[in-house]
């Protein structure tokens, strides 16, 4: 999620959490174990469908195939959407290049301009094959990138959406936001939900919880339909959580923020 009010989510709670923090001494020295392996294979595989979906895209734009082409945009997103607590934080980069917001000069929207809205076809395969590029070199860096606790906490609360504006060309904002509460969902249980548990385990079913109150809140076919308050507060619920969940975890309080 791109924006979605990330630095009012940060701002929630995260005074009442680094004092307690800082009265704690900071981060435990007892901090539960924080593995990270297995949830950056899970990014593997995630941004390796988003490199096939590209194929698919660019394979699709040269063939004239417009429909095909347009459900190979929207699988490529899905890959993305679910990682992007990680590329905000880990690869802001190629993150940049891929998925600018708003009036971007390139990427993922600048493709959805002209697939989904003035049909310049020839363009959106000349954005494609860079996009392309560029989510190879990306699936090519995890083999060597180590994911951090702490960068991890930080994109988890950072993790955000502009409120449905994005991918709203192709009516596809709703899509980018359940994949990102899944992003969210899944990167909690394979890295934070085990180790919370066994130093707060109230806290820990509180966040899991929170992660299903936020995706219920998107259960709909399209944005429109999303009560936006509803999915206001339920964010800034999480957020506040995960930032509480730093001192268990023996993390600082998340700081990211625009």
């Amino acid at each position: 999620m791109k924006e979605f009010s990330r630095g009012r989510r940060l701002a929630v709670g995260a005074v009442a959490a680094t004092i307690l923090w800082l009265a704690a001494g900071g981060a435990s020295h007892a901090a539960p174990a924080i593995e990270t392996d297995a949830y950056r294979n899970i990014v593997r595989l995630d941004l390796g469908a988003c490199v096939a979906a590209m194929d698919r895209l660019t394979e699709r734009l040269a063939a004239g195939d417009v429909a095909g082409a347009k459900q190979a945009w929207i699988e490529a997103r899905r890959g993305w959407t679910r990682s992007e607590a990680v590329t905000e934080v880990f690869f802001s980069y190629q993150d940049e290049t891929l998925d600018t917001w708003p009036d971007p000069p390139y990427g993922f929207h600048v493709i959805e301009a002209r697939l989904f809205g003035d049909g310049d076809i020839a363009a959106a395969l000349d954005e494609a094959r860079h996009l392309h590029a560029t989510t190879e070199q990306l699936a090519g860096m995890l083999k060597v990138v180590s994911f951090d606790a702490q960068g991890l906490l930080d994109g988890e609360v950072g993790a955000g959406n502009d409120g449905g504006a994005e991918s709203r060309i192709s009516g596809t904002a709703i899509y980018d936001l359940q994949n990102n509460v899944d992003g969210v969902r899944t990167l909690y249980g394979a890295v934070f939900k085990r180790p919370l548990a066994a130093a707060d385990p109230a806290l820990a079913e509180a966040i899991a919880g929170q992660i299903v109150a936020l995706g219920r809140v998107l259960r709909h076919d399209n944005f429109p339909a999303v009560d936006r308050a509803a999915l206001l507060a339920e964010s800034d619920r999480l957020a506040a959580l995960f930032t509480q969940a730093a001192g268990p975890l023996g993390l600082a309080p998340p700081t990211r923020g625009d």
